[in-house]
């Protein structure tokens, strides 16, 4: 685990074009042709899942030692101390050690700086460099099974990018060969970590228009090699920072996708996806054909199904058990974390862990939050239950409405990015209590939700299947109209009155495959109503820009109805809030602001490659005489005539992790996790909003309207609260923190 940062030399004849070929500079433009224009096929180069496939490329060109000539000692020198400084910004994710390269003539620079939690001596020291010292490269995350990785480079040499087919964990990176003249960066299969990436001037090295790529673990990096943050407000007002894109909170820098390479030689930069997530073919029963609805799962032996879950899982938490250091839990008191405890437990009592591994001879922590008298956010008890029948031990993070109050702009400073809710908060303290117990690794349930089904807005999709109407789901109880309406309301009382599916137009609908999951993909993170008016946009051109976002075989999967419509709302949500909100605001930012590392072994690619493969009748089980927890959770038990108590949500993985759950969890509904929003008039958060959300700070952003804020200051708190103004506030308090911490001017719009 660390933070990095490369910088790469570019000739000043470069025209610099990135994906879809939007400038970095230009983001917000939209399309431009591609420079040369490079695009097609590459012989050998595998795109989706290790398939031959196309990849685009424009023209940036890496200076290579002709070009530069001769560069002064003075010249590296200015070069180390300007990495130096940027490590220095993000030194959190990586304080034990940190060290630079720099090529020969100054063409190629990388930085890092090293939390150290597999071998602890100088050798795991970066960047690395191979035994001719020809190719060079820092890393970021986790690849496991390192030892094998070794056993098999003995025998064979794989290059970019089919090595990255053998590669399993949470990793970003960036590689230099020396001898092909080529830089490689990519990013894991989810997106667990980060990588950004922008130009900037270089002119003090290469004249008046030279310039520097530049990639990080975080933007913030950027600052001392010559960046100048500037607000992407199209990005803000369309949610591109929660879409598969590549656009952020900032003009000009972009965010590597998940699942993505991107190489740099002289003929230019090149894209490519290396995996996607690829689900089972949705069955389409002829006409009056009900096979479907009645055995949806065929001849599939449903034993056979739950034992490699199981198989996989455990597996996959054993991998991340392994390090030279205390591995702890995130226990929540929900089904998923409580699953990864409890195999973590069996593992150590049959001594399974791997060899070497501190876990092997030491008692495993938990840690959770604790938001105390806050029914319906406080899990705490039930986690100190599990702890306790499992014998480990439990510590608490007590977080009051002062310490989210008190940790809001540090939060907001890591995170890059404005809040949806106070969650992010919750999590920033508990990783500075993991810290604080001396601690630097966690492993966490994150990713259960999307890949076994946890949520409810996912039930709208599940009905849309071929042949529903004679399903059992469409009988005279209207089922599916009780579901429907209960997953709607909830969404306005959190977010507001805005959303109408009927009002999707016909186009967008049918590129959708008419599913709704992508509602709550759109809603979650917007904040809309505090925009000036030019900058709101309709749910057609949100829904464009998300449909945009994604990769050309998912939306062709979308439009054809390729996929069930469950499986297709697991999609979307996987490619928008998973990737670039959960993964990165509430899980790597607030974990590495203390040095923590997050390890998520619900998203190894072995274990969900295996669950999309299966049908989604095993994820998401309609039972109507279902005896379940009937209190507390509010999205899924509501009221008894909501009709979300009929269904189970993450059977298959209810079932797998059956032999490591207690009844109380085995029975628990899901838990969304969030900060309360309920706070009084004249309180520590309501001053420290009216404190930041002032008319001078909010004019300064340029972007947002001072009459839709100035009421949210007293409708976002007291006895009557609401919910969406309070969320609406904490996003442009939020902004109005990154305008001062980045020094970000006034947008133009």
């Amino acid at each position: 685990m660390c933070g990095f940062i490369a910088s790469i030399a570019l000739s000043n004849d470069s025209s610099f074009v990135c994906l879809k070929g939007k400038g970095p500079s230009e983001c917000n433009r939209g399309p431009k042709s591609l420079v040369n224009g490079h695009s097609g096929t590459a012989q050998g180069l595998p795109t989706v899942n290790g398939d031959q496939g196309s990849h685009q490329k424009t023209a940036t060109h890496v200076l290579n030692d002709e070009q530069c000539s001769s560069s002064s000692d003075e010249e590296g020198r200015g070069l180390e101390s300007k990495l130096l400084a940027g490590l220095s910004i993000i030194s959190h994710r990586g304080p034990d050690s940190h060290g630079t390269w720099i090529s020969q003539g100054n063409t190629v620079g990388f930085g890092h700086c090293r939390l150290s939690l597999n071998d602890l001596t100088p050798s795991g020291r970066q960047p690395l460099h191979s035994d001719d010292q020809r190719v060079h490269a820092v890393v970021n995350g986790e690849i496991y099974e390192y030892d094998r990785l070794r056993q098999l480079c003995v025998d064979s040499v794989f290059g970019a990018p089919s090595f990255l087919n053998h590669l399993r964990g949470e990793f970003s990176f960036v590689l230099y060969d020396e001898d092909k003249e080529v830089v490689i960066a990519g990013r894991d299969r989810y997106g667990v970590k980060p990588l950004f990436w922008t130009v900037v001037e270089d002119a003090g090295a290469r004249g008046p228009e030279g310039k520097r790529l530049l990639f990080a673990s975080e933007a913030k990096a950027f600052l001392p090699l010559g960046w100048r943050p500037e607000w992407d407000t199209e990005s803000i007002a369309t949610g591109s920072m929660d879409r598969d894109n590549e656009r952020t909170t900032f003009k000009g820098v972009c965010k590597l996708r998940p699942g993505h390479i991107v190489s740099i030689d002289a003929g230019g930069m090149a894209h490519y996806q290396y995996w996607d997530m690829q689900y089972r073919p949705r069955h389409k029963p002829e006409q009056g054909d009900d096979s479907s609805i009645q055995n949806p799962l065929g001849e599939l032996d449903v034993e056979q199904c739950l034992s490699k879950v199981r198989e996989e899982l455990i597996e996959s938490v054993s991998l991340r058990l392994d390090a030279d250091v205390p591995v702890g839990i995130y226990l929540s008191g929900g089904l998923d974390s409580s699953a990864v405890a409890g195999i973590a437990s069996r593992l150590q009592t049959q001594q399974t862990i791997a060899e070497g591994s501190i876990q092997k001879k030491s008692n495993i922590e938990c840690f959770c939050i604790s938001f105390e008298g806050q029914e319906g956010f406080d899990e705490s008890e039930v986690a100190q239950r599990t702890a306790d029948h499992l014998g480990f031990n439990l510590t608490r993070c007590k977080m009051d409405e002062s310490m989210l109050a008190d940790n809001f702009e540090e939060t907001t400073w890591h995170n890059e990015r404005h809040a949806i809710d106070l969650g992010t908060v919750g999590k920033y303290c508990l990783s500075r209590t993991v810290q604080e117990t001396g601690y630097k690794a966690v492993i966490s349930g994150e990713g259960a939700d999307e890949i076994f089904g946890g949520y409810p807005w996912f039930l709208v999709d599940m009905f849309e299947k071929a042949g529903s109407t004679t399903s059992k789901l469409h009988d005279g109880s209207k089922l599916y109209e009780k579901v429907k309406g209960t997953i709607m309301s909830r969404f306005e009382e959190m977010m507001g009155p805005r959303w109408d599916p009927a009002a999707v137009s016909p186009e967008i609908q049918s590129q959708l495959g008419h599913n709704y999951g992508y509602i709550a993909a759109i809603m979650w993170g917007s904040a809309e109503q505090v925009l000036k008016p030019q900058l709101r946009r309709s749910l057609d051109e949100k829904l464009r820009v998300l449909l945009d976002s994604l990769p050309e075989a998912g939306r062709e999967h979308l439009a054809n109805g390729t996929w069930d419509p469950l499986h297709a709302s697991f999609y979307v949500w996987n490619k928008t809030m998973l990737s670039n909100f959960i993964m990165t605001a509430e899980c790597d930012r607030t974990e590495m602001s203390h040095s923590v590392e997050g390890r998520v072994p619900y998203l190894d690619h072995h274990l969900t490659e295996f669950v999309d493969s299966l049908p989604p009748g095993l994820k998401i089980l309609h039972d109507s005489d279902m005896q379940v927890e009937r209190d507390d959770s509010p999205w899924w038990n509501s009221d008894s005539d909501s009709g979300l108590r009929q269904f189970r949500e993450k059977w298959l993985l209810r079932e797998a992790a059956r032999p490591f759950l207690t009844d109380e969890i085995y029975n628990r509904r899901k838990h969304l996790y969030t900060a309360p929003a309920a706070w009084p008039a004249g309180g520590p958060l309501s001053k420290r909003m009216a404190h930041l959300v002032t008319r001078e700070s909010v004019e300064n952003l340029g972007f947002v309207s001072w009459d839709e804020v100035e009421p949210l200051l007293e409708s976002a708190f007291g006895e009557n609260g609401s919910y969406p103004a309070f969320r609406n506030l904490i996003s442009v308090a939020a902004w109005v923190v990154l305008s001062q911490r980045f020094g970000i001017p006034r947008a133009v719009v």
